[in-house]
């Protein structure tokens, strides 16, 4: 190869490798945020929140039985601006509710005179958009029906019901004879309340000018569900240990289904129940065996149920002692 032809090749790859010119994409440019919030107008713009009970309406219903697995709650939220806050001019506001110990079913519903604003709705959190009425800031009160699930993942359970316990002259049926009924229900595995934050954002200014505006902030912390209101009721029949704290709690065996513990819609039921066992002194109840087993929790025991594996790992026969020691407890309580 002679030096022209090198020289033609080298030119070649020099011209298609590194020596044409590039240019660099433009980086875009991010744009510039609103000022802080003044201090003075912070501290004038007060959010105040409550949460109260709310029929869940009858098309929203999760089951159609007896169910603990969802709760209605109405989230009335209020803004107060004092002084020289009220009547500045808003261009934009958001109001956001994230919880903390429950989440959102899905579903939120905001008054009738609430239209024009856009609702979002995630399992941790609730956003409207926008959330202020009219061009300033003004008082004003707005209401939103939610759906919460608080604790953690609804458990399915059977409750335990006995028509008949005691013939017409008022004496028990006999354990062959009882007619046992079952009923499936759903309810949490924790029992504790669920907390809101209630945030409420804003774009003000006090003129028209672009350069005169403020992101502002405001927050409140509510319950959004007590404790009492999370509570199922349903209760239990359990042996006390000497210390007073719960130790075993009453069971049914079924050669099918495996044991599963005995729980009730009312107190009634339960005392029913547990005077019957004590006159007949029976360890059976139709088909099934009694049995006591040992809770075990994860956590605090006055916020949850045992886990559901304990029934079965602890479980064993009930004697007459265990069956005359049996005291009413509630689900959820120590």
């Amino acid at each position: 190869m002679n030096k022209f032809v090198l020289a033609a090749l080298i030119g070649t790859m020099i011209g298609s490798t590194g020596c044409q010119g590039t240019r660099m994409a433009p980086v875009a440019k991010e744009e510039p945020s609103e000022p802080s919030c003044p201090t003075e107008l912070q501290a004038q713009v007060k959010v105040f929140a409550s949460g109260t009970p709310r029929t869940i309406p009858h098309e929203l219903a999760v089951d159609t039985g007896f169910t603990n697995g969802v709760l209605g709650r109405r989230l009335l939220v209020s803004v107060s601006p004092n002084g020289t806050a009220r009547g500045v001019r808003i261009l934009s506001s958001a109001l956001t509710a994230t919880t903390f110990g429950g989440t959102f079913e899905g579903w939120a519903a905001i008054e009738r005179y609430g239209s024009g604003r856009a609702l979002d709705v995630s399992p941790g959190q609730l956003r409207v958009a926008p959330f202020l009425s009219g061009s300033t800031l003004q008082s004003q009160t707005i209401s939103l029906d939610l759906l919460v699930v608080p604790g953690a993942v609804p458990v399915d359970e059977m409750a335990v019901s006995a028509p008949q316990l005691w013939t017409e002259d008022r004496r028990p049926i006999s354990p062959e004879a009882l007619q046992i009924s079952l009923t499936r229900l759903r309810h949490f595995s924790v029992y504790d309340a669920v907390e809101a934050t209630i945030k409420l954002e804003f774009v003000a200014s006090r003129s028209r000018s672009a350069s005169d505006r403020w992101e502002c902030s405001v927050e409140n912390h509510i319950t959004l569900v007590d404790r009492a209101s999370v509570t199922p009721p349903l209760w239990d029949l359990r042996k006390n240990a000497y210390t007073g704290k719960s130790e075993y709690w009453l069971a049914l065996f079924d050669r099918g289904k495996g044991p599963f513990r005995a729980i009730f819609t009312s107190p009634a039921d339960a005392a029913g129940f547990a005077q019957w066992l004590r006159q007949t002194h029976s360890t059976r109840v139709g088909p099934y065996q009694l049995g006591m087993f040992r809770p075990e929790y994860s956590g605090d025991a006055r916020r949850m149920v045992p886990i559901g594996h304990s029934v079965i790992d602890s479980f064993q026969p009930a004697s007459s002692d265990d069956l005359n020691d049996l005291v009413i407890g509630r689900l959820g309580e120590p």
